[in-house]
């Protein structure tokens, strides 16, 4: 088993019973676990625990995850389940304000960093990574998370949101707006901090300040830098979230790998839990989805169901006119939520020449709404030619008053009958409607600016990446990417699309400048229309060692008493900006399929990496003919070069 293998590759060892494919898992991820875990808890001992946990938990569970490839995502699903565990039974203590923006909420203050100020001042590198990453330990428990998983372990998409146990939508809005308040807060932290030398404004504000990073205090240092362009200035050399995404890996105890695989191997019962592994793709459910939560859902679910059944039903009434089989009818719908009710009745009043609405709502108690719904006639205007029609006069009668009199009648004599009028004969009549019709043209919709994603990582072997800017309105919108980019480059900067066109934004960056170990973060913004979207480029550098070898010499010794001795001679010229570098040397074939290693030394001053492999052999025939061989180099952040080729062997004993 070698650490080369893949996710994938693992847990199917794992589970066919290969007892070294834990290591390797525990190997890979162990050490971010553990930082992780540390940088939640505050507490190494809790720590420990967690990653122990976590690792037994797995262990265990690993067949049901469905896809091996989504390993580290499932990892840190578990962990932070564990995390919430324990959490939750302790209250926890906000180390400072980190809200951004001045709307009204601001984090509580319970405690400050008990760090001196000139001691700050002069603090660079991993020190002052390790202060902001302090500093945002007092975020809540959740955006802490977002921020460990999305900016320190490179989860993103649908891994980052399975990792959270949120929809990816929801992680998303999560991710941007928590880096847009922390960047502000963090940036007036460190400038607090580390600028006071550089704007005697600055230290004027600060000259009573005690160190303790309060509400106040961030403001009025957010407020000064955005009209200072000293501080401005210092902010943006400052960035940190490149900060926070540097500082130094808290890693795993030495003893802790042993003990806990130690356990594994006598197959100690992990932890029980109190959630189950039945999310999508086989994650742990969130163990934190209380009972309140739910018994809001359902009711709130119940009434939009009524609500959108008693506007369907209202609209098909209004579009159905004077259908017979509906006239008079009534439609009941009732839905109870304690403690209120709401019933809606939908009523078509029997046709009439003439359309009345009727509305009452009467609250007492439970809450009871009914509508009434009118009758609608529909007229079609026609024209119409009248036959000559004889008419005999009658005796009408007019509407009556409510509540109606009987029906006037002319009545009878007993002598004569009811006197008539003659027959009038009225000429053909003609009545003619004219109907206009008026056509409105709605305008179109204005453009509307959308991205296929908010986070270019590339990672550390991609040189590019991009993602794709679409108009979803109806007009053409302009837009422009706006932020300081370096070491990024950013194409195009600025375009117009036209309503359904798409263009592909594209950030590409040049590591040979950068030193080994940096993780690069800049936030953009894409703007256009009155929106503005914000845009992350992320990148780390990593570079595998210099190494160059020539073919091993070859050469024989002997005969012994047992036999002869092969040597092979392995030279390495290798270099790296990240020490120490062990180096393997190893060659394998022959007849017999023989194989060898050993690690190379390094030169006392200068010269070339050198080891030797001696292989034993009784007749010449047993080692004569080609084999391999390999040289591997590895530097201390595991970045490996490795190279090789063949030799002939042909010696005699």
């Amino acid at each position: 088993m070698t650490t080369t293998d893949t996710d994938a590759q693992l847990v199917a060892s794992h589970l066919a019973g290969d007892p070294s494919a834990l290591a390797g898992i525990y190997d890979r991820y162990a050490d971010s676990l553990h930082d992780t875990a540390a940088a939640m808890l505050n507490d190494r001992h809790e720590s420990a625990d967690v990653l122990q946990d976590v690792i037994l938990i797995a262990a265990e569970r690993l067949g049901q995850l469905r896809d091996p490839e989504r390993l580290k995502p499932w990892l840190f699903a578990i962990l932070r389940n564990e995390v919430y565990r324990r959490t939750k039974k302790r209250k926890r203590t906000i180390a400072t304000d980190f809200s951004g923006a001045d709307d009204g909420y601001d984090m509580a203050d319970d405690r400050h960093l008990d760090v001196d100020e000139e001691v700050i001042e002069d603090t660079a590198g991993e020190d002052l990574a390790e202060l902001v990453r302090g500093a945002a330990r007092g975020l809540d428990e959740r955006d802490q998370l977002v921020l460990e998983l999305s900016v320190r372990q490179g989860l993103e998409g649908q891994d980052l949101a399975d990792a959270l146990g949120v929809s990816a939508n929801q992680s998303y809005t999560l991710v941007h707006r928590m880096r847009e308040r922390v960047e502000r807060s963090l940036s007036a932290f460190v400038v607090a901090k580390a600028g006071r030398k550089d704007c005697d404004d600055l230290d004027k504000l600060l000259a009573k300040w005690d160190g303790e990073f309060t509400v106040l205090i961030r403001k009025r240092v957010a407020r000064h830098i955005d009209n200072c362009e000293v501080c401005d200035t210092h902010r943006g050399k400052v960035a940190p979230l490149a900060l926070f995404a540097g500082a130094p890996v808290l890693a795993a105890p030495v003893s802790l790998r042993d003990r806990i695989l130690e356990a594994a191997a006598v197959q100690a019962a992990a932890p029980s839990t109190p959630y189950g592994f039945t999310a999508d793709g086989g994650f742990p459910q969130v163990v934190r989805m209380g009972r309140k939560v739910a018994a809001w859902v359902a009711p709130t679910a119940a009434a939009s169901l009524v609500l959108v059944v008693a506007s369907l039903s209202f609209f098909w009434l209004n579009q159905t006119g004077e259908s017979d089989s509906l006239r008079g009818a009534t439609i009941d719908t009732t839905t109870t939520l304690a403690p209120e009710t709401t019933t809606t009745d939908l009523a078509v009043a029997p046709s009439s020449s003439s359309s009345s609405t009727s509305s009452t709502t009467s609250t007492t108690g439970p809450t009871t709404t009914t509508t009434t719904v009118p009758d609608t006639t529909t007229t079609t205007a026609v024209t119409t030619t009248v036959a000559p029609t004889t008419v005999a006069p009658a005796v009408t009668q007019a509407p009556p008053p409510p509540p109606p009199p009987p029906p006037a009648t002319v009545a009878p004599t007993p002598t004569s009958p009811p006197a008539t009028s003659p027959p009038t004969t009225l000429p053909p009549a003609t009545t003619t409607t004219t109907t206009t019709t008026t056509t409105t043209t709605e305008p179109a919709a204005p453009g509307q600016l959308s991205l296929s994603g908010g986070l270019i990582n590339l990672g550390s072997n991609s040189n590019s990446g991009s993602v794709t800017v679409s108009n979803t309105g109806g007009q053409p919108i302009s837009y422009t990417v706006t932020g300081a980019t370096a070491p990024f480059t950013v194409s195009p900067t600025s375009g117009t699309l036209s309503p359904g066109e798409t263009q592909q934004i594209v950030a590409s960056i040049d590591r040979s400048g950068l030193p080994e170990g940096q993780t690069q973060f800049r936030n953009v913004q894409v703007s256009g229309g009155g929106q503005s979207l914000p845009l992350d480029l992320q990148a780390s550098v990593e570079r595998p060692p210099t190494l160059s070898a020539s073919t091993p010499a070859v050469f024989s010794s002997g005969p012994f008493g047992a036999g002869c001795v092969l040597y092979f001679s392995g030279l390495a010229d290798i270099s790296d900006e990240s020490p120490p570098i062990s180096a393997t040397f190893a060659v394998s074939g022959g007849p017999l399929g023989q194989s060898g290693s050993t690690a190379l030394a390094p030169p006392t001053s200068v010269g070339p990496w050198s080891g030797t492999i001696q292989i034993g052999y009784v007749s010449s025939s047993e080692v004569n003919g080609t084999w391999s061989w390999s040289v591997s180099a590895t530097d201390s952040r595991g970045n490996t070069s490795s190279t090789g080729g063949s030799v002939n062997v042909s010696v005699t004993c």
